[in-house]
Formats: C-alpha cells, structure tokens, sequence
C-alpha cells in the first residue's frame, strides 16, 4: 500500500438565481489516503467527494447544497501518519452563468494533476 494526498473541490451553491459578487464557495480539501496506485486513490477520492455533499434550507428559505466538483490533484506521499482531511480551503468559483440546487457536476471526469516524485 502508497499514501497519497488528494485535493477535491465542494461547491456551496445557493438557488436564488444570480452569481454572487464575490463568487461562489469552494471548499478545497486535503485528505491522505492508502492506495495501492494512482488509479485507486482517485476512486478513494471519489468517495470522499461525494461523502461531502449535503443540502439545507437557509435562513432565507432558498435550497442550498454543496456539491462534489472536483478532484484537483493526486499525489504519491512518503510515509506519514495516515488519517482524515489535513487540509481545507474555502475559495471562490466565478462560472459563466448562474448555478441553481440541480446543477450537476462530473468529478468522475477530472483529470488532477498527478505529482509521482518517485519516477524522478
């Protein structure tokens, strides 16, 4: 078994039709995984993403969801404690029109960048 850290995006939209100023949420996660490959990794990080999202009412009354964008990057580790998520990062996501609570994402098509210091 490898550790590799993977990076995934999660999307907080808002159904009230417009983009907002400042642009949407985006929750940038880190999180270590065992994998015995690249291949396997990106599966586990499909799992995690997905694990992610949720939906709710906010105070105003309008859907919110937060939903599984991206897988951002894969990478092959040394040996470190194995756990949970390591890293986030809330930041902004500005798409050419407005998104609503059906909007669909395809995480199963990223293609992250893929660092293998090993075959250096």
């Amino acid at each position: 078994m490898n550790l590799f850290s993977i990076r995934i995006a999660v999307i907080c939209i808002v159904d009230d039709g417009v983009v907002p100023e400042d642009g949407y949420t985006q929750d940038v996660q880190v999180h270590l995984v065992e994998a015995y490959n690249f291949d396997e990794a990106f599966v586990k990080a499909l799992a995690i993403g997905k694990a992610q999202e949720q939906s709710y009412k906010n105070d105003e009354g309008n859907n919110v969801v937060w939903r599984f964008k991206d897988v951002e990057n894969i990478r092959k580790i040394d040996d470190v404690a194995t756990g949970v998520e390591i890293s986030t990062r809330f930041e902004e996501f500005f798409p050419q029109s407005p998104l609503n609570v059906n909007s669909k994402f395809s995480p199963e098509k990223s293609e992250p960048i893929i660092d293998d210091e090993s075959s250096e």
